[in-house]
């Protein structure tokens, strides 16, 4: 999957209780799978090659998930599909928007008849919720603000608030483990630029670029009160 949305909706269907549901992100491509060489050199060459393996590290991972009988196509594009060998092994669920989600899962799991909404820009808190109140996300323009408060759970998984599939990932992973969650918000451009000035000048032995870097990480860390669990863990 890469669409974070539909993600975040086909997640609070796959609850496990007793086990965990493995999601994996697929990156976009710049063209189908052309059966070239994968030392033929050309504008796709990184993209080719990048899907090529993760063909092979998907098809491996669920081999070694024993009982795996459907496999849910989240949002992927037909020359995303063209890379997947081994979908002939499964009963293949394609999902391709959020309005399908329930048409597509909602037989599976007729027992999940509660729903959380959530605003658009709050997907993370919401499916944490949803999974607190063993619900369906609905993504809702005038949905009330979701304030997520501090758990008493011995570990803490930070997770910035982004557009990327990982996000979504480390709510599950969160959820597995039993740790409680601190949303904080996505770096800017600016300060991603800016600490990556300050990593170079600490490399190259500047004193005071390296305390500098220092005092923006503890920052962000500070907002997380991490020191109030036995371990934290960074997404």
């Amino acid at each position: 999957m890469e669409d974070v949305q539909l993600a975040a909706v086909i997640s609070s269907y796959l609850k496990e209780d007793d086990g965990f549901v493995p999601i994996f992100g697929f990156q976009s491509v710049s063209l189908a799978d052309d059966d070239k060489e994968d030392e033929f050199e050309d504008e796709h060459v990184i993209s080719r090659s990048r899907a090529r393996t993760l063909d092979i590290l998907l098809g491996n991972a669920l081999s070694r998930i024993k009982g795996t009988e459907n496999l849910i196509l989240g949002g992927l594009s037909a020359n995303q599909k063209s890379y997947l060998r081994f979908l002939d092994k499964f009963n293949v669920i394609e999902i391709d928007t959020v309005a399908q989600v329930d048409f597509a899962l909602g037989a599976f799991f007729s027992d999940l008849t509660n729903h959380v909404q959530c605003l658009p820009n709050e997907l993370h808190q919401g499916l944490w919720l949803a999974y607190e109140n063993n619900a369906i996300l609905d993504i809702v323009g005038d949905a009330a603000e979701i304030i997520i408060p501090s758990e008493d759970k011995p570990g803490l998984v930070v997770i910035e608030q982004t557009n990327n599939i990982n996000s979504i990932l480390a709510i599950n992973y969160a959820r597995r483990i039993g740790a409680a969650i601190k949303i904080v918000p996505a770096i800017s451009d600016f300060e991603e630029y800016e600490i990556n000035f300050l990593i170079e000048g600490w490399r190259s032995g500047i004193e005071e670029d390296f305390v500098s870097l220092g005092e923006k990480v503890s920052q962000r860390v500070l907002k997380a009160d991490v020191q109030n669990y036995d371990f934290a863990t960074f997404f």
